[in-house]
């Protein structure tokens, strides 16, 4: 599947793909160009919010962006996150605990 994506990016068409040959035998190199693929592929899908949350990735990593003026900028902090362990999963909705006796809402919530 990433072959695909970088053939029609233009990746390799020519004379092969050196990086993706590189890393096909390593597992953790592989994975890490899997989820940069669909980062790219996928920014304005919303998919990046879940991908992170399936991966355990650092989501308490602080969300950064720039102050513009003119042709100037400054690096800026935006929004310091908070992300508990018991958010991995979100809360089961409150109608459906009531509905199902055995039905127990998610740790934390």
């Amino acid at each position: 599947m990433v072959k695909k994506l970088r053939h029609r990016a233009g990746i390799g068409r020519d004379n092969g793909d050196a990086y993706l040959e590189s890393i096909k035998n390593d597992q953790a190199k592989m994975a890490e160009l899997i989820r940069n693929e669909r980062r790219i592929e996928l920014c304005f899908e919303g998919f990046r919010f879940w991908d992170l949350r399936r991966w355990k990735s650092n989501l308490t990593e602080t969300a950064k962006g720039m102050n513009i003026s003119g042709t100037r900028y400054t690096p800026m902090e935006v929004d310091k996150r908070s992300f508990s362990e018991y958010m991995y999963y979100g809360p089961i909705p409150y109608s459906e605990v009531l509905k199902y006796d055995e039905l127990k809402q998610n740790q934390g919530w």
